[in-house]
């Protein structure tokens, strides 16, 4: 191997109170029980170490509390991208969606070279991997490599919700494909490897993923003035052209929470309404009503789909709607831009994602 080339990996850690461990959390956990709801995190690009990691146990830790649910684990994980870029990993995956995706590198060649030798020292990405193995591979097959029947994988599914972070989300997409072809290895059907990704919950912040390709049950929320998901067109050009017209609203046939933005006073960087995850209700920047509004609907989606597994109940079909959140103006508000932006009352997944 090229001496140069460093292989990219990733870490799980387990959130625990303090009295359990001073440092609030275990590295690498000798097990994650499939048989447990558990809920993980997907952190963004700069998740590189567990510090970092725990501020998304944190923020769902949080919700839980304030909801008195107790007995769900929490796991975050971060990574080692070693010689890989993940920028080159999104585009690809969007090149793969038929997206197109404006290139903030302009040096093609250069990018060519660098995702050819990955494909040669790592045609696998190894930090999917190990997170496929530690979370989804138990979920699927046995200590022998056999697989569970249906109705058992699909419960260990439905013990699993994810909750991402812009990258996070790219892994998650990253991590269902190579469950897919896993499955199918294992002797799956393709209807039964759809009914398993479907009773997997997943809540995107900020994502930045082609997310007409996740199979999973997913909702997700986003800011117009999020200068990463603009720069990569998660967000058509036409909420900016129209942005005194946008107001909080929800697309339904994308299950996806739009709001103009999370913040009270635009930040000189843009990028700030990107680094978001963190705002809760404690916290000391000055949220908009915009962004109270976001991270109600997030908090209900964590909450309903934790409590719709712990009373084993079918996935409710709106995971939104709850406190602070009023689901009716949410979607008239989108159809009454979809009208004037669009001069259509629906709006399709590639309409608000180019």
């Amino acid at each position: 191997m090229n001496q140069s080339f460093q292989r990219s990996s990733a870490q799980i850690i387990k959130i625990v109170p303090k009295s359990v461990n001073d440092n609030e959390f275990i590295r690498n956990p000798s097990q994650i029980p499939v048989g447990k709801l558990a809920i993980f995190a997907l952190g963004g690009e700069e998740t590189i170490d567990e510090y970092k990691a725990r501020f998304y146990g944190r923020y769902i830790r949080e919700i839980l509390r304030q909801n008195d649910i107790k007995g769900i684990d929490l796991y975050s994980t971060f990574y080692a991208f070693g010689s890989r870029v993940p920028s080159h990993d999104r585009a690809e995956l969007f090149r793969a969606a038929g997206r197109n995706v404006i290139e903030l590198d302009a040096d093609n060649t250069k990018r060519a070279q660098q995702i050819a030798t990955v494909d040669k020292f790592e045609t696998k990405p190894v930090f999917v991997q190990i997170l496929f193995e530690h979370i989804f591979k138990p979920r699927i097959v046995n200590q022998y490599g056999r697989r569970h029947d249906i109705n058992t994988a699909i419960q260990y599914a439905r013990n699993a919700i994810f909750f991402t972070h812009c990258q996070g989300t790219s892994t998650l997409l990253m991590l269902q494909r190579m469950l897919q072809q896993a499955m199918l290895n294992a002797g799956y059907t393709q209807a039964e490897i759809d009914l398993f990704l479907k009773n997997i919950v997943t809540i995107n912040h900020e994502p930045l993923a082609p997310l007409s390709q996740l199979k999973t049950t997913s909702v997700s929320f986003m800011s117009i003035h999020d200068a990463v998901l603009r720069n990569n067109n998660m967000i058509d050009a036409v909420f900016l052209e129209n942005a005194e017209r946008v107001n909080p609203m929800y697309i339904e046939n994308t299950r996806t929470l739009i709001v103009p933005n999370v913040r009270n006073e635009m930040p000189d960087a843009e990028t700030d309404e990107h680094s978001t995850f963190d705002l809760g209700e404690k916290s000391p920047y000055k949220i908009s009503k915009s962004g109270k509004i976001l991270f109600a609907a997030e908090r209900n989606a964590v909450v309903k789909s934790v409590l719709a597994a712990i009373e084993r109940k079918p996935i409710p079909t709106n995971l939104i709607t709850g406190r602070g959140v009023k689901f009716s103006d949410l979607t008239q508000n989108a159809q009454d831009f979809m009208r004037v932006a669009y001069r259509s009352p629906q709006i399709q997944v590639h309409d608000h994602q180019k």
